[in-house]
This record gives C-alpha cells, sequence and structure tokens, in this order.
C-alpha cells in the first residue's frame, strides 16, 4: 500500500501532461483560463470556511459573460449554456448542504412569487411540447431552468441580515467595477470581453462592460444596483456616504455614456418610485434626495452635446418607427400562434414565415419587445404571466418596504425602484443577455428572503437566529 500510495506523484504527473496535451490545440487563453480554474479550486479546498466565500464569488460573478456551451450552432441554436453565474451558485448550494440547518430549512415552494413563477415555466413547458424547433427549444428552457436557480438560490441563501448586508456590499462592488469598466471602454473606443475578444467601436462608442455586447444590457444590469446604492444613500444615516456618493456619480455617468434612450428614461422613472415610495414611508432624508438631484442635473447640462449627438446620430422619431414596426412583426407571430407560441427561442427561426408584404422594406430583427416576445414564444399567456411575474414582485417590494428593519426595508425600496425601472427597460429590449437576467431573478430571490426573515417564527427567521 505505500508503494501504491508513493506513485501519486506520477500520476498527478500523467494527468496534468495528459491536460496540457488535450489544451495545447487551443489558444493560449484558454490554457490560462484552465489553469486558474485549477487553482481556484485548490484555494477552496483549502479554505476553512467556504460558505462566505462561495458567497461572495457567486455574487461576483454575476457580472462575468463566460459559459461553458454544448452543441454551440446545433439546429441553430446557442447550445446548451451553463454560465458561471449558475456554476458558482451550484458550488454555492453544495456548500450550504453541508449544513443541517439548511437542508432543514431550504424551501423549494411556498414563496410570494411562487405560483407566477410556476405558471411562468409552465407555458414555456407547453410551448417546447409543441414547437418545431425542439432543440432551440430545449436550449432556451434549460437557461429559463437556471435562471429560476438563481432566485431560489437567493431565496434560500441570503438567511440574516448579515448575509443581507454582506450581499449588498458586494453589488456595490460590482457597480463600482463596472462603472469604471465601461468609462474606460468609452474613452478608449473599445469594448472587451472577459474571454480576451475586443472589437474597436464607432465614433460613438456605446460598449457593454463586461457583462453584455450592448450598452442596454449594460443599463439594464446597472440600474436595479444603482436604486439599491441610491436608497441607502438618502434613507440610511450618515455612514460612509461620501464613497457611497462617489460611487453613484460614477455609475449616472456610466449610465450617460450608454447613450441609450431607454436606460435614460427607466431611471428616471425608477427614481420617481424611489422618491415617491420613500417620502410615503417617512424614509426620505430631502438633504440627500436634493443632492442627488443637483448631481443629476449637473451631470445632465455637463453630458448634453454627447446626448445631441447620439440624437442626431440616431433620431428618436426614426427609432419608434423601427421599433413600431418589429412589434407589428411580433403581433402577427402571436395572431398566428396565440396558445403555445412558436417556441422558446424559436422566434428567430420563424418570425420571417409570418411577414406579409406589408413590412417589405422596413428593418427586419427579433422584436425589441421583451413582453411581445415572450408572447409569441410562449403563447399570449406565457406573455401575461411575464407581466404578472413583474407585477407581483413590485407589490411584494412595496410591502416590504413597510418592514421596521431599515436595512430590509430600504433593501426592499432599491430593489422595487430596480425592478419598475427594467419592466420599462424591457419593453424597449429583447432581453435576452444572461447577465442582466441573473440579476434580476437574483434580486426577485433577495425580495423573497427579506420576507421569509420578517416572518416572526419562521424557519427562515430561526436559522438565521442560529446563525447570526
Amino acid at each position: 500500500m505505500t508503494r501504491i500510495a508513493g506513485l501519486w506523484p506520477l500520476a498527478l504527473g500523467v494527468v496534468v501532461g495528459g491536460v496540457g496535451y488535450g489544451f495545447s490545440a487551443y489558444e493560449a487563453r484558454w490554457i490560462v483560463y484552465a489553469v486558474l480554474g485549477a487553482a481556484l479550486a485548490v484555494t477552496i479546498v483549502a479554505l476553512p470556511e467556504r460558505r462566505t466565500f462561495f458567497l461572495g464569488a457567486f455574487v461576483l460573478s454575476l457580472q462575468a459573460d463566460v459559459s461553458i456551451r454544448f452543441l454551440h450552432g446545433h439546429a441553430g441554436s446557442h447550445g446548451l449554456v451553463f454560465p458561471l453565474p449558475f456554476m458558482m451558485a451550484v458550488g454555492l448550494i453544495a456548500e450550504e448542504l453541508r449544513y443541517p440547518d439548511f437542508r432543514q430549512r431550504a424551501r423549494l415552494w411556498g414563496g410570494a412569487l411562487t405560483l407566477p413563477i410556476v405558471a411562468l415555466l409552465g407555458t414555456s413547458v407547453l410551448s417546447l411540447l409543441t414547437t418545431s424547433e425542439q432543440f432551440v427549444g430545449l436550449s432556451q428552457f434549460t437557461t429559463e431552468l437556471e435562471l429560476v436557480f438563481l432566485y431560489w438560490v437567493g431565496a434560500n441563501a441570503v438567511r440574516s441580515e448579515k448575509d443581507l448586508r454582506l450581499v449588498f456590499r458586494l453589488l456595490l462592488v460590482v457597480l463600482g467595477i463596472q462603472a469604471v469598466v465601461y468609462v474606460i471602454q468609452s474613452r478608449l473606443g473599445i469594448s472587451f470581453d472577459l474571454v480576451g475578444v475586443a472589437k474597436q467601436l464607432g465614433d460613438l462608442p456605446r460598449p457593454g462592460g463586461t457583462v453584455s455586447t450592448h450598452p442596454a444590457g449594460f443599463g439594464s444590469f446597472v440600474l436595479p444596483i444603482l436604486f439599491m446604492a441610491l436608497a441607502q444613500f438618502m434613507v440610511l444615516p450618515k455612514r460612509r456616504q461620501k464613497g457611497l456618493a462617489v460611487l453613484i456619480a460614477l455609475s449616472l455617468v456610466s449610465l450617460a455614456l450608454t447613450y441609450t434612450r431607454a436606460c435614460w428614461g427607466a431611471f428616471m422613472i425608477g427614481f420617481t418610485v424611489l422618491v415617491v415610495l420613500a417620502g410615503v414611508r417617512r424614509l426620505l432624508r430631502p438633504d440627500r434626495m436634493m443632492k442627488v438631484a443637483v448631481a443629476g442635473v449637473v451631470a445632465t447640462v455637463l453630458l448634453l452635446p454627447l446626448v445631441a449627438a447620439r440624437l442626431t446620430q440616431s433620431p428618436l422619431d426614426e427609432s419608434y418607427a423601427e421599433r413600431v414596426a418589429l412589434m407589428r412583426m411580433a403581433q402577427t407571430v402571436i395572431v398566428a400562434h396565440p396558445i403555445s407560441g412558436v417556441g422558446p427561442g424559436a422566434y428567430r427561426h420563424t418570425y420571417r414565415g409570418h411577414l406579409s408584404a406589408d413590412f417589405d422594406g422596413f428593418w427586419s430583427a427579433t422584436v425589441h419587445n421583451a413582453y411581445l416576445l415572450r408572447a409569441a414564444e410562449t403563447g399570449i399567456l406565457g406573455g401575461a404571466m411575464l407581466v404578472i411575474l413583474l407585477a407581483s414582485a413590485i407589490v411584494l417590494g412595496v410591502r416590504l418596504t413597510k418592514l421596521s428593519s431599515r436595512v430590509s426595508a430600504t433593501a426592499a425600496l432599491g430593489i422595487t425602484a430596480g425592478i419598475c425601472a427594467l419592466a420599462f427597460e424591457m419593453y424597449w429590449d429583447m432581453w435576452r443577455g444572461f447577465c442582466y437576467n441573473a440579476m434580476l431573478w437574483f434580486i426577485l430571490g433577495i425580495l423573497e428572503a427579506i420576507r421569509r426573515l420578517a416572518l416572526p417564527g419562521s424557519p427562515a427567521a430561526a436559522g438565521a437566529a442560529n446563525r447570526a
């Protein structure tokens, strides 16, 4: 046995050599990623307390648009995609399962949003069973299940106000990183991602940070976190407010540099919701609100020439006419398939077959409206379920702003404003990117976690008390 045990260095060398040979045909960056992944795995194994690490790694990974894909290109699909945030969430839950209290108290059903989520998935299943694009539908449905899993992770992994504070600190770090990255990309006129792909942009650079390939995706990702930061700045006592103010200012600059009117409108809607709701709940600090308003006015004046350049490049009436034409195309598809739609993710493969000669000469693309796209792919009921889910989340968030805990109420306030902003943004966007979808579903899970923590005598509250 001793002789056999002594052979482990040789065995390890054979494995490393085999892996190195296997990667020799790939670009150097993939070899670097593999080495970093192996080093990370060794680090994780060596850590004495891994839960906090996994929670932090998961939240930070939400900004990484990096995935493992299988069967990419099969049937014209993106294949079976497993993004990094999903994989980190699996690692977090695997670590959580080591704790008996988590196994006893983690809940799969019974949340305030369970019914609309199940109904949403049900319409996807019906559409998947009837579509002619089976593999495309399977690919999209797999992504939907991954997003629901992130909701479940947020609802069950955040089990105390200590966890809640940690998550929001990490999200602020993510906001700062993305704001800095976006300003750098805009200044240099390039876009780059985390797999080493860089692209030179035009005279009016509109990158996507590391979360998207387009500016609307960047805006959709940062808006919820920005409103969480604004809620903390305008509600909580004076504590580290200077750093938070700098972060908010930088984030507003990055949002302005997206040159995306839907993002600007979404911010105004979310900010209005935030101020009104905080005022009604008597949480608002008027002096802080005035500081944010003055900063917004100053930023608008300074960036007005850039905004004018964007409007010159793409006039509002022309952009609106293009979007309306795309919406009319989607409505044609919905009329043809009102019950089960054309299949999850199948719109881009099928919509041209439903267009008449009336659409000749119009820009032809996937509809830039998440609600109509959902209805076209999964039926009218599927589109309605998306609206109901968002409305249910907003109602839940408004209710949670009444909590006596200032931390929980402030968190609910920022999340509610963020969801309202995203609901507007989704009217003007396809809403297909994983990172900003993951952010939305994760904050939905956090809302559910806040609700559970507020229930007196609930298992979640008991678990929070035991771990605090």
